[in-house]
């Protein structure tokens, strides 16, 4: 028995978004359509059966979901091809990655290359005659778009959504005069956004720059060298004294060991370890600082400890408690200097598993891609094992430290020590050196530092329009698919004929 051909009335009706269906009113020329209606079906092909060696891949990690655009194809020998590249794509097409859709993985392709290939892992779009693709494209990157990928997304190990669910996506349909004025008003106002943006990156460039500038005169003295000679003047000035510095160490050990001995209190830290003066050969490759200025090994003027981890993570024994969970996530979730607060807390038999660290403690993260990390502790807590602490220093203020450390971070993260991640164990730390001055300059030092910052962080501040910029991005994406930009003609032709006609194309 032959099938009978729909009719074209058929074919509308089933279309057409029944009303209780449709997400938001949109003008009365605008139709509500589905993905399924309007897109030609996708073509797969195997790579394996080209004529050419070589073929254009995108995959994923292709898209620079910043900007949705293609922006690493990879060249890949046709009798090589991944089992995934298996969608056929061309110039003008739109991919968009339906595996965790909330990345935002879409592009509108550019490359103009009869064998480019997607993987699976996208949908491409290829719009039906009456359809603007740039149309589609900027629906696609909507807020309205991803909110429903979202509420469709299935699974727990690789979260996606199923092709038919795609298909089933709701679109906003006007005439096609209409799509090129909201596609082109879009990307004019998008085009806007992203120049501010870029201007707002050269201003936090140049913020840095100015920053480590600051910073890198502050540890040669050339930020209080006024300071210093209105002292030596004066016959104020002090010269600092590493020898000292050890014997109060020492005096501060004995005096808790007398304590410790006599019932009164728990150690605090161990004893005193010397790591001696700084090698010659080191000296030859450090700045020049003032003469009575000392170089000197982190080790020398503080106990260096790493945190710890009660394992196994998670376990309710140890987490979930009222002891705030100082974590390496914690310490560099912002870039303020202090750390006043926690998402996580432990137990107390979580907390026998970690390290306490007391509230003003600096501390150091040492592990993983965020390594060398300074923070100072508003709060006592347990630091884990991605951290170290500096306990009881010892005629060094602790802000000096932490502004010097800003400066180490880019080399400590050079060292790359570890396998699986980086990581610096408590020996690099304390082989760290420092330029140490009186404790009377550090404290100098760090005043003019906030001064200058003070300055300079209203330049720093441009970098939060970024989120604002983001929001009116989604907010024009918004309005456009509702008609709200101004561009719609109520007097021109009802989508109804439009949509009409592309139901009547074959399928490619």
């Amino acid at each position: 028995m032959v099938k009978k051909n729909k009719t074209i009335d058929e074919l509308f009706e089933e279309a057409l978004v029944p009303e209780e269906e449709q997400s938001y009113r949109v003008p009365d020329n605008w139709v509500w359509t589905s993905n399924k209606h309007i897109l030609n079906k996708m073509i797969s092909v195997n790579p394996n059966n080209f004529n050419e060696a070589y073929f254009c891949y995108i995959d994923v990690e292709a898209i620079d979901n910043k900007c949705q655009e293609v922006r690493s194809p990879k060249e890949i020998k046709s009798s090589e091809a991944p089992s995934r590249a298996r969608r056929k794509v061309k110039k003008d097409d739109i991919v968009i990655s339906l595996v965790r859709p909330y990345l935002r993985n879409i592009a509108k392709i550019k490359i103009d290359n009869k064998n480019l290939i997607a993987s699976t892992a996208f949908y491409v779009c290829s719009v039906k005659k009456g359809i603007l693709s740039d149309y589609l494209y900027y629906y696609l990157c909507s807020p309205l778009a991803t909110k429903y990928l979202i509420d469709n997304t299935r699974g727990d190990n690789s979260p996606s959504v199923k092709s038919t669910d795609f298909e089933k996506m709701s679109v906003p349909l006007p005439s096609l005069n209409e799509q090129k004025r909201i596609a082109e008003k879009v990307e004019r106002l998008l085009t806007k956004i992203e120049e501010a943006k870029q201007l707002i990156e050269e201003v936090k460039e140049s913020f840095e720059l100015r920053r480590a500038a600051i910073l890198d005169k502050a540890f040669r003295g050339e930020l209080t060298w006024e300071w210093r000679d209105e002292k030596k003047l004066a016959n104020l000035y002090e010269v600092v004294d590493l020898v000292n510095i050890q014997n109060v160490r020492l005096e501060k050990f004995e005096k808790e060991c007398s304590l410790v001995t006599k019932g009164k209190k728990k150690a605090r830290y161990n004893k005193p370890v010397y790591f001696g003066e700084v090698k010659d050969e080191e000296l030859n490759s450090l700045p020049v600082i003032p003469e009575e200025w000392k170089f000197s090994y982190l080790g020398n003027i503080s106990e260096i400890v790493r945190g710890a981890s009660p394992r196994p993570a998670g376990d309710p024994k140890y987490f979930g408690g009222n002891i705030p969970w100082i974590t390496v996530a914690e310490i560099t979730k912002d870039e303020g200097i202090y750390l006043e607060h926690v998402s996580a807390y432990l137990t107390e038999e979580g907390a026998k598993k970690s390290r306490h660290i007391q509230e003003e403690t600096l501390v150091l993260t040492n592990s993983g891609a965020t390594l060398g990390v300074p923070k100072i502790l508003k709060i006592s807590g347990c630091i884990n094992d991605g951290s170290v602490a500096f306990i009881e220093l010892t005629n060094v203020s602790k802000d000096y430290l932490y502004y010097f450390l800003q400066t180490q971070t880019k080399k400590l993260r050079s060292l790359k020590v570890g396998a699986a991640q980086p990581n610096l164990n408590t020996s690099i730390v304390n082989q760290i050196i420092i330029p140490l001055p009186s404790l009377k300059e550090q404290r100098e030092i760090v005043r003019v530092i906030e001064l200058l910052f003070e300055k300079e962080i209203k330049a720093e501040h441009y970098s939060t329009v970024n989120s604002i910029l983001n929001d009116i991005k989604q907010s024009i994406l918004s309005k456009a698919f509702k008609g709200e930009l101004g561009t719609n003609d109520p007097l021109e032709e009802n989508a109804i004929e439009l949509l009409k006609e592309v139901l009547q194309q074959n399928e490619k």
